[in-house]
C-alpha cells in the first residue's frame, strides 16, 4: 500500500513525489523523481528495515542550498536492533508502565522526528533493499523526546532550516524524557500521568545547514611535502605518502584537484595522474562536510625511459663456469625510443646485480648496448632471468657448458658459446 504525502514541481519541470509504502509489516519512506510525461528518473526507499511494525513516513521536503541535494522530514518509530535500515538511533518511549521500554500497546506514540538529506546526483546501491539503486543518503538523524514526536514540514531559514511538527512530551520534571524538546507549557489532566502524553503541542525546531556536527573540524590536514614526482617505470604519483597522521574520528582523508572540493574526489590517491595540483581534506560522510583545504601539492611528471630489448642478442661475458664464482657483465642490446634511466634486475642461476647497481641510463635513442655488472656465486647453472625497464628476458643456462678455453662469452640464444676476437691495443 502506497500513501502519497507530497508532490513538488522542480525547476527542471519534473515532479518529486514523496510517499510511504508498507512492505509487509514495515513502512518505509518512498521518494521518486518523475519527468513529464511520466518517465521515472529515479526512486528509492528510506527508513527502518528490520523491526516489526516499524514505520517511516515522510511529510515535508525542500531543496537544499546545494541544488543537487534535497532535505526531507517526517517521523520514524524504529524500535530496536540499531542500526535499523537507515535509522541509526531512536529515543525510548515512556510507556504506560512508567519505564523506558518500547510501548507495544501504543505503537503510534513511539515516534521521533526524522530528517534526512539525499543527493540525487549520486545513485548508489541500497543494502537494505536488495541493493536496488537509489539516490545517496548523505545524512539522517532522529530528533525528539522519549514520547511521540513528528516533523510535518520544513522551510528554509538563513543558512539552515525551520521544521514544524508536534510533540506529546508531557510537563514532566524528569528531564530524562525531554531529549530535544523543552517541557510543555500547558498540560491538562493529571500532572505527570504518562497517558496524558496523547495531547499534542506544536513543535518548532531550527536545524543548522547540516543538522549534524561536522567531525571534519576546522583544521586542514598537515602534509609532509608540497610536491611529489612519479618513480619510473610508474607514471602516477602516490598522494597518500604525503600524509602520515590519523584523520579525526569519523572522517577520511580525500583529495581533489581544486581547493573547493568540487567535482569528484581522486578515486585512487595512491596512483594519481601527474601534471595536476591537488588538495587534501578531511571528509565527514555523515554530515557531508569537509575540513579546510591543505596546502597545494604539485604532481610533477618525470618522463620514463622506453626501450625494447632484443633478448637473443644478450651476452654474458666472461662466460660463467659452473662452480667458479666470478664477476662478469650482462650485455643487453635494446632499441631506445625514449632516453632516460632504466631500472634493471637479475635473478636465477646464482646471478645478482653487482656493487649496488639498480639501473642503467642513456641520453640518446636508437639501438644501443648496455653493460650491466653482475656477480655469479658458482651455483648450478639453470634459469637466468633479467629485466631492463619493462622488458624481461629468460634463458636456460644449463643447456650448454663452456668446454673451449678460447670461448669466453655466451649469448642467450640457446646459450651457444661464442668466440670473441682479441681487442686491438
Amino acid at each position: 500500500m502506497v500513501q502519497v504525502g507530497l508532490i513538488n514541481r522542480l525547476s527542471d519541470g519534473s515532479y518529486m513525489i514523496m510517499a510511504s509504502e508498507r512492505l509487509g509489516t514495515i513502512m518505509r519512506g518512498f521518494v521518486a523523481d518523475v519527468a513529464a510525461p511520466g518517465t521515472l528518473k529515479w526512486s528509492g526507499y528510506y527508513g527502518a528495515n528490520n523491526a516489526d511494525n516499524a514505520g517511516t513516513v515522510l511529510f515535508g521536503m525542500i531543496k537544499d542550498p546545494d541544488p543537487t541535494k534535497c532535505i526531507m522530514v517526517g517521523f520514524s518509530n524504529s524500535q530496536n536492533n540499531f542500526p535499523d535500515g537507515d535509522i541509526t538511533d531512536h529515543k525510548y518511549s515512556y510507556n504506560s508502565y512508567g519505564d523506558n521500554s518500547y510501548d507495544t500497546n501504543h505503537l503510534g506514540l513511539n515516534l521521533d522526528g526524522w530528517a534526512m538529506k539525499i543527493d540525487p546526483s549520486v545513485i548508489v546501491a541500497d543494502p537494505n533493499n536488495g541493493n536496488a539503486l537509489r539516490p545517496k543518503l548523505v545524512w539522517q538523524k532522529c530528533y525528539g523526546s522519549s514520547y511521540s514526536d513528528q516533523f510535518t514540514g520544513i522551510v528554509p531559514s538563513g543558512s539552515g532550516y525551520v521544521v514544524v511538527g508536534y510533540t506529546t512530551n508531557p510537563n514532566n520534571t524528569n528531564s530524562t524524557y525531554y531529549g530535544d524538546i523543552p517541557a510543555k507549557i500547558y498540560q491538562s489532566g493529571q500532572a505527570g500521568a504518562p497517558q496524558y502524553r496523547d495531547i499534542p503541542d506544536i513543535w518548532l525546531a531550527g536545524l543548522g545547514p547540516t543538522s549534524l556536527t561536522c567531525t571534519a573540524g576546522s583544521t586542514a590536514p598537515s602534509l609532509n611535502g608540497t610536491s611529489v614526482t612519479n618513480s619510473c617505470p610508474t607514471t602516477t604519483v602516490n598522494l597518500s605518502s604525503l600524509y602520515t597522521g590519523t584523520p579525526p574520528s569519523g572522517t577520511s582523508l580525500v583529495w581533489f584537484n581544486n581547493s573547493n572540493h568540487t567535482g569528484t574526489a581522486v578515486s585512487n590517491p595512491a596512483a594519481a595522474p601527474t601534471g595536476q595540483t591537488y588538495y587534501a581534506f578531511f571528509y565527514d560522510n555523515i554530515s557531508d562536510c569537509y575540513s579546510p583545504a591543505s596546502q597545494a601539492v604539485t604532481a610533477n611528471p618525470s618522463p620514463c625511459a622506453a626501450a625494447s630489448v632484443d633478448c637473443p642478442k644478450t651476452q654474458v661475458s666472461p662466460a660463467p663456469v659452473q662452480g667458479t664464482p666470478n664477476q662478469m657483465f650482462l650485455i643487453v642490446t635494446a632499441n631506445v625510443t625514449t632516453a632516460g634511466s632504466f631500472p634493471v634486475s637479475v635473478s636465477g642461476s646464482g646471478f645478482s646485480l653487482y656493487n649496488g647497481v639498480t639501473s642503467v641510463s642513456t641520453t640518446t635513442t636508437g639501438v644501443q648496448t648496455f653493460k650491466i655488472p653482475v656477480q655469479y656465486d658458482g651455483s648450478a647453472l639453470g634459469t637466468l632471468t633479467f629485466s631492463l625497464g619493462s622488458n624481461t628476458c629468460t634463458a636456460n643456462l644449463s643447456q650448454n657448458e663452456v668446454v673451449n678455453t678460447n670461448c669466453n662469452t655466451w649469448t642467450l640464444d640457446k646459450c651457444t658459446p661464442q668466440v670473441v676476437p682479441p681487442v686491438l691495443k
